[in-house]
Parts: C-alpha cells; structure tokens; sequence
C-alpha cells in the first residue's frame, strides 16, 4: 500500500499536483490500510475534492478547513457538474467516512439524504421561488445590500456563475453595449469564457460596472478583504436575513441551465455554462419541462436553415 501511494499520480496538470499532492498523500496514507484496489475507488473522490478546494474555492490545504460537512456538500452539489447522481452519492459517502476516520466531526451521526431527482442541492428555482428571491433583495435595508444581493441574484439566475466564478468578477470583465451585457470569466480554476447576461437580469451588473470607480474592484463585495472565501456569500445572506427560500448558487446555476436547454444548442450551452462536455448537462435534463405535442410537431416540421437559404424542392 505504502509504495502504491509513494507513486499515485492522478490525471490532473503536473503543477497542480506539485502544489496538493504531497497533502492528498498524507491523507491517504492515514487512511488506507486496506486494498488497493479500495484505495483506488476512494483516491478518485478524494483527489477531485481537494483539487476543488484549492484551484475553485481557494480554500488553504488544511485538514480541518476543508473537511467539513458544508465543503463536502457544496463539492457535491456545484463541483461535480459532469458526474452522475449515483457517483456524486458514492463521493460523498467516502468522503465523509475519509473525514470521520480522520477525527473529523462525526458525518454519520446524521445520514446524508439521498441524492434524488425530487431531493438534490442542485434542482432548479421555480418562478414562484425566483420572486421570492427578487422580493428579498429588493427590500434590502441600506443601498449596499441591496445592489449586493441583486448582483448576486443577476451573477447565478442571469449567468449561471458558480460561487468561486461569482467572487472573481470585477468590472474589466464586463462588457456593456447595446447588445446587452457580457461577462468574461477568469477566475482561478474556472474554464475562460465570455456568458451574455439574461436581459431580465442585465441592470443590476451593468449599473454596478457604470458606478465602479477602479476597473479592477471587484463587482460583489467590493468592501471585502479577502479575494476568494466561499462562505462569502452565505455570511452575507445571514447577516442581511435569509428569504424563505434559500439563497443557494449552486441552485442559480442548475436554474439557469435548464432554462437555456431546451432553446440552446447543447454545445454551446455547454461552452457558456463551463462544462467539459455535453454530459455536464446530462443531470439537468430531467428538469426540463416536456413540451407539447402542437410544438414537438412545428419544431420536426420546420425547416431546417440550408433547406431554407437554397429554397424549396422542385
């Protein structure tokens, strides 16, 4: 077992690894002691999950701060976009015996619940839901909670950003024009693309972009002294008073995706959305509305754009 792990390596960038392995090692040597072959099934987990800390949350390589109910979670709910429901419950498993048998609090003293299509972190906000988050953030005590909670709201419903994607925007990265707004996302760990806003959701960025006195501030927090904390978002939504329905990104996004698959190609939602292929989107079809037989009819019988642009057969 020993040499097993001296010469683990995964398929992840060699600078990534120089940078976590020697912690992800450490911990597997504490925990392995029995076959390889069991080692290999958790090192699979539990390399995704560190890998995800350090290069999406920025979360430093300590023990006690990453292994948490909370971070395993949130790993399972926004970190795993291309994973299938039943893999994600397996990860989660593991991970959280890997964190009991390191001392860690006791994560089966309270049975995580399945990971269900009617019961997962990541099911989409209903209209109902989306105005009551609207409402909370328009009923905001003082103009800096307000504009926050809005472009919180605009950043994950209007692009589908992740927690760590939101965090990591300042004003260079917008574009305004009069085609609508765009974001470029950088950020560290995140796959580099450029998500047009939904219109619905373009004024609470773009008046943001418009204010902002330095291009390299940040758009959400601007105040804050620390560039990449992921629990951010949530101490904000404690301390201004959560809405009935729970602030959550990893919701906004699933939100936004599904609202774009049934009108957007799959490859290009999956480019907008950061995903590594179109099977990232596989988890969220089952969210979207079926639709009736009058539009499966048009939608087959249309024509398709050559058929259109070389006119109609003789």
């Amino acid at each position: 077992m020993a040499e097993f792990i001296r010469q683990y390596t995964p398929q992840v960038p060699p600078e990534e690894w120089a940078a976590y392995g020697q912690f992800t090692k450490a911990i597997m040597t504490d925990l392995h002691v029995g076959t390889v072959r069991k080692a290999k099934n958790d090192n699979t987990a539990l390399v995704r999950f560190v890998r995800w800390c350090w290069r999406d949350c920025g979360l430093p390589l300590e023990r006690e701060v990453l292994f948490t109910t909370e971070m395993i979670d949130n790993f399972i709910a926004v970190g795993c976009d291309n994973v299938m429901d039943s893999t994600r419950a397996a990860w989660r498993s593991r991970l959280r015996r890997c964190a009991a048998l390191m001392g860690m609090p006791d994560f089966s003293a309270m049975p995580p619940e399945a990971i269900t299509a009617e019961h997962n972190a990541s099911a989409p906000y209903t209209p109902a839901e989306t105005d009551v988050l609207r409402v909370w953030a328009r009923h905001q005590r003082s103009s800096y909670r307000k504009v926050n909670a809005n472009l919180v709201l605009a950043l994950g419903l209007g692009a589908g950003l992740s927690t760590s994607e939101m965090l990591a925007v300042t004003g260079r990265d917008v574009t305004v024009d009069d085609d609508g707004v765009v974001v470029d996302v950088n950020g560290k760990g995140s796959r580099a693309r450029s998500v047009p806003l939904l219109q619905q959701w373009e004024d609470p960025v773009a008046t943001m972009v418009r204010a902002a006195m330095r291009p390299d501030d940040y758009l959400l927090f601007p105040r804050r002294r620390v560039a990449a904390n992921p629990n951010l978002i949530s101490m904000f939504v404690t301390t201004v008073g959560a809405p009935s329905v729970p602030v959550k990104p990893n919701r906004m996004r699933a939100t936004w995706i599904v609202g774009h698959l049934s009108r957007v190609p799959g490859d290009i939602l999956t480019t907008a959305a950061g995903l590594e292929s179109l099977d990232g989107l596989g988890r969220f079809a089952k969210w979207v509305p079926e639709p009736d037989r009058a539009q499966v009819r048009r939608m087959l019988r249309a024509k398709s754009a050559d058929e259109t642009a070389g006119g109609d057969a003789a």
